[in-house]
């Protein structure tokens, strides 16, 4: 019969007692050290010899759910409250309800500042990653304007070898210097002419 009822504890009430008290099960479930709280050491191993023995089904979420419905409160791995008596027990049915509203209460307090953590952690995971690929971007652009750079340089260095290889040589050169000369007095003389100035030329062997 059922608690509600007044006739005395559920069988499913009975049926847990029965399997939390039986010694030879310890290594799976037993009562704690103080005698007030249920503990299943191997979930596993429970849900597959004892609850078929007992409840005909291996479905552990279910005997969970269906032990918080009789209000023993699940603590830790599980931890129902337990009573020297079923009258103590039945007594104690508002006090647990009350303890595990509170408990639930705290798991959902948890699991939402978890939520929010993790929502911060994704935002400055995302904000890293843009930073990232920003910093790798402006590198590379460094690194090609970089090259340019050198290679312009490179370029400018070789000409000015060049130029320089190529003066050296025609200085050595007395008729390419007579050229030069020849072509320096022209450029002056088509230079003043454009200007309206007379200038006598002033040939070599004169000074």
């Amino acid at each position: 019969m059922d608690v509600a009822s007044g006739g005395g504890p559920a069988p499913f009430l009975l049926k847990t007692y029965d399997m939390v008290d039986d010694s030879t099960t310890d290594e799976i479930v037993s009562w704690s050290s103080n005698n007030n709280s249920i503990v299943v050491w191997n979930p596993p191993e429970f849900a597959r010899l004892l609850l078929p023995t007992y409840f005909k089904h291996n479905n552990f979420s279910s005997f969970i759910r269906q032990l918080n419905t009789y209000a023993l409160l699940c603590h830790a791995m599980i931890h129902p409250l337990r009573s020297e008596s079923w009258d103590t027990m039945i007594g104690l049915i508002p006090t647990l309800c009350r303890a595990e509203a509170d408990y639930r209460s705290i798991v959902d307090q948890e699991r939402v500042a978890f939520e929010e953590e993790i929502d911060k952690l994704s935002c400055k995971k995302v904000a890293l990653e843009k930073a990232a690929h920003e910093k790798a971007a402006l590198l590379s652009a460094s690194k090609v304007q970089l090259e340019d750079s050198t290679q312009q340089v490179n370029g400018m260095e070789q000409r000015q070898d060049k130029l320089l290889n190529y003066l050296e040589t025609a200085i050595q050169n007395q008729n390419f210097v007579e050229h030069l000369a020849g072509n320096l007095k022209l450029w002056i003389f088509q230079h003043i002419i454009r200007k309206g100035v007379y200038l006598k030329l002033i040939t070599p062997g004169q000074f």
